[in-house]
């Protein structure tokens, strides 16, 4: 069974997703904010980490179709940062590569 906090995460990210449909961007942005705490205060629960991980990649293709290149970067660099810190964690490292792969899309359309 899930832990407390892993369970939270989820529904952080759940709901995340939910304020960007609506259209509620200060909502979702809050959100991120309580997904980076929630992560900055439970270091060790892998769920937690992978939620962070999909609310920053959510957050940066968010960014993108917005055309927000410095907080879709400013993402970006989270993200890194995130994946260097868990090199082992094999979704951190797969979320960080869709995320790379977004870049890759948007230069070679035109």
């Amino acid at each position: 069974m899930p832990n407390a906090s892993g369970l939270v995460s989820s529904a952080l990210v759940n709901t995340l997703i939910d304020a960007k449909e609506e259209k509620d961007l200060p909502r979702r942005d809050a959100l991120l904010q309580e997904l980076r705490g929630l992560a900055e205060k439970f270091t060790d629960d892998k769920t937690v980490r992978e939620k962070l991980a999909m609310g920053l990649f959510n957050t940066l293709n968010h960014a993108k179709e917005e055309k927000d290149l410095p907080r879709r970067d400013a993402l970006l660099q989270e993200l890194r940062d995130l994946q260097s810190r868990y090199p082992d964690d094999k979704t951190i490292q797969e979320i960080y590569k869709h995320a790379l792969g977004l870049l890759e899309d948007e230069k070679e359309s035109p």
